[in-house]
């Protein structure tokens, strides 16, 4: 308060009577025991962060000398770590107000790695043997890790530096590239954490080639951006996706060549017993050859691309004849459903009881009519996301063409979910769908697919938060 206010203040309350009491003014912040204090700055920690924006347990640092005496001795306040660049100052900060509790581990050096191109190779291994020598030494404390590069041998190079590294907590494990290698042989030759991960229960990765198999308790795996530079054997590949005993969601994007992998046409080559949900998005011989290979009996969930000419090989072979592949399957999601040239799907997947179709194509109401009337008996929910404006009105028809006849038919369709302006238009239409069907809204309260909630959780690992 300046020198002014403070006389003005003064000679303000010399005016006041003696006659009138005055309340004390309550208790501030700054009174509250360090402990309380502690207390509410953990509970207002943000899980979300934005890069290169002051993080808030630094703000809170910098507040008074009381705030910044209790930020610094609170250690729960620091144990999420971001790195994004060589300036790892910081991340020694935080190393050491952490104490010894377990950490949230971020190296995000995607854009700066993206800067280093072959002419600034030097650049790229002054930036990993900062990480290195900064990071990896305290790896033993970390609870997730999450490391993404632009380049695959800054990956490879990072990863090669925790080839004997102990993680006996880790629990969570990303790691992404921007551009695999597409020219040249890989220079793997390693595994990081060779000596295992016993608490791992999430693996992403790109680089399934470099992860140890030694992983007994995971039980969701993400395969992704696999190319042919990783000449990975039918064997090699089987090994990696069932070393995890309890493996129970698989996802695989990318391809690989597999021309010289065997063809199951007749009858699956592995087992996976407790596999729930898989999740082959890229419409490929790949993709085809998975699924003819394994064996999923428990198998409640599958996410598949949309392709006419890759699925043909699938449809044909004797093992989808007269034969339900996947028993106990209840949620399919195909993306770019067209009902002119994917009428195989029901009878390939009988028996399930929600159907996704995000992008559908309505335009051919004939068959959209004969789909949902032959076939897909036992479907409960039907889910679609964008809805063309164009289609509305075959939409719309052919909801109320099939719909009562399943209805008549004893095996009705009991829920429709959509987005909130598709159920808007569907609302104002003189004849009303929902006479046959409850509509809601598509939502995490709504819809219990494996795919679609895990596709909505943000963990603290995750890439965009």
């Amino acid at each position: 308060m300046s020198s002014k206010a403070t006389e003005a203040a003064g000679s303000e309350s010399a005016t006041i009577p003696d006659h009138v009491s005055i309340e004390p003014e309550p208790p501030g912040i700054a009174s509250m025991p360090p402990e309380l204090l502690a207390v509410i700055f953990e509970m207002t920690l943000s899980k979300r962060r934005i890069q290169y924006k002051l993080p808030f347990e630094v703000i809170l640092s910098h507040v008074s000398s009381l705030w910044r005496a209790v930020a610094l001795t609170t250690p729960s306040l620091w144990t999420r770590i971001d790195i994004y660049s060589k300036r790892s100052e910081c991340a020694a900060n935080y190393l050491q107000r952490s104490s010894q509790m377990l950490l949230d581990v971020r190296v995000d050096i995607y854009n700066v790695d993206k800067r280093m191109l072959i002419r600034s190779a030097g650049k790229r291994n002054a930036l990993i043997q900062s990480i290195v020598k900064t990071l990896f030494p305290h790896i033993h404390r970390a609870r997730s890790l999450f490391v993404i590069s632009c380049f695959e041998l800054t990956a490879l190079t990072l990863l090669s530096h925790l080839s004997n590294s102990v993680a006996p907590h880790l629990r969570r494990l990303r790691m992404n590239i921007g551009h695999p290698a597409t020219i040249g042989p890989r220079t793997a030759g390693f595994k990081a954490f060779s000596t295992g991960l016993p608490q791992l229960t999430f693996l992403e990765t790109d680089l399934p080639d470099c992860v140890t198999l030694s992983l007994q308790n995971l039980t969701t795996l993400h395969l992704h951006t696999l190319t042919d530079t990783m000449d990975l054997s039918y064997q090699s590949f089987v090994e990696i996706i069932t070393a995890p005993p309890s493996l129970r969601n698989l996802s695989i994007q990318g391809s690989l060549n597999v021309s010289h992998w065997p063809w199951h046409g007749n009858g699956p080559g592995f087992s996976m017993t407790h596999l729930k949900a898989l999740r082959l998005p890229d419409p490929s011989l790949f993709s085809v050859k998975i699924l003819l290979s394994v064996s999923a009996p428990n198998l409640e969930s599958l996410w598949l691309g949309s392709s006419f000419n890759s699925y043909s090989h699938l449809f044909d072979t004797p093992q989808m004849r007269g034969h339900v592949k996947f028993p106990a399957l209840k949620y399919l999601t195909i993306p770019s459903y067209d009902f002119s040239y994917h009428f195989q799907f029901p009878t390939a997947f009988p028996t399930i009881t929600h159907l996704y179709l995000p992008y559908a194509n309505f335009y051919q109401e004939d068959r959209v009519k004969i789909t949902f009337t032959s076939h897909w008996q036992h479907l409960d929910t039907l889910v679609t996301g964008l809805i063309r404006q164009a289609q509305m009105e075959k939409f719309h028809g052919a909801l109320c063409n099939f719909l009562p006849l399943r209805r008549s038919a004893g095996y009705p369709i009991r829920m429709l979910l959509v987005d909130e302006d598709l159920r808007s238009m569907l609302g104002k239409k003189p004849l009303k769908v929902s006479r046959y069907v409850k509509i809601d809204v598509l939502s995490l309260d709504t819809y219990q697919e494996p795919w679609w909630i895990m596709s909505h959780e943000r963990p603290v690992d995750h890439p965009s938060s």
